[in-house]
């Protein structure tokens, strides 16, 4: 469902950037900067309204992000390219940013991390095909990385009834923070890489036959989590795919 107030959210962004070709066309490059701000952003809120598990869109205040990105491919020889690309992102609520309202007010959610938004990003990969007689082979490994990201992020509301009426304020807000810590910490997905690759053969009559893997390093991480924490005490991440290996054949 949706909150009934319910307001629009608002995006202005600017970017510079730069693209330019060097060494006699080897070298490709794309330098970008940028700056945005969302005004009202809006976000999917997960809450327990009883015993029913329920699902809305409320406005979660302005937020500010702004960053950089670097894309480059690079051909040093005959048959090769290298390519790549590198990320940075800022991202957090403003000051004096709100989020709806809390059991007993709005939520101040001033500099507060921003959900789904990792700070650095990079991947890179290189091909190298072969002419052969009657067709090509080319051999392909690439590798990306993410840093971590909170899939989900609280703020402790420090408004609530019993904790603004006088009687141990101090320690009941103390508690009240420390539980939002532990929800925000079981939120969190680490940073994870993973390396794939693969090896074809296409044929001049057009079959294309490969072999390819990926994960191949074996790397084991979590990809999504669902936080329910906050509403039945448990969260849950979910394991990525293993090691895979396979081939294929088209035409």
């Amino acid at each position: 469902m949706c909150s009934s107030d319910l307001a629009p959210e608002k995006t202005k962004d600017v970017e510079v950037g730069f693209k330019g070709d060097f060494l006699d066309g080897h070298l490709r490059t794309n330098v970008a900067a940028f700056y945005i701000w969302r005004n009202g952003a809006q976000n999917i809120v997960n809450a327990l309204v009883g015993v029913n598990l329920t699902q809305f869109v409320q406005n979660a205040g302005d937020v500010r992000s702004y960053g950089a990105e670097f894309e480059g491919t690079f051909l040093p020889w005959e048959g090769m390219e290298i390519s790549g690309a590198v990320a940075y992102l800022h991202s957090e609520y403003a000051s004096g940013s709100f989020f709806g309202d809390g059991l007993g007010g709005p939520v101040d959610r001033s500099n507060e991390i921003v959900p789904r938004a990792p700070e650095w990003t990079f991947n890179i990969g290189a091909t190298q095909t072969f002419e052969v007689t009657g067709g090509e082979i080319a051999v392909h490994a690439d590798y990306a990385y993410t840093t971590e990201v909170y899939q989900d992020f609280a703020t402790a509301d420090l408004t609530a009834p019993g904790l603004n009426d006088g009687v141990n304020d101090a320690a009941e807000q103390a508690a009240a923070v420390a539980f939002t810590d532990t929800q925000n910490s079981f939120s969190r997905l680490p940073g994870y890489g993973v390396m794939n690759a693969r090896a074809s053969f296409t044929l001049d009559s057009g079959f294309e036959f490969a072999l390819w893997g990926r994960n191949i390093t074996g790397k084991k991480y979590y990809n999504a989590l669902f936080n329910g924490y906050g509403t039945f005490g448990t969260a849950i991440r979910f394991q990525a795919a293993p090691r895979v290996w396979g081939a294929t054949a088209k035409y």
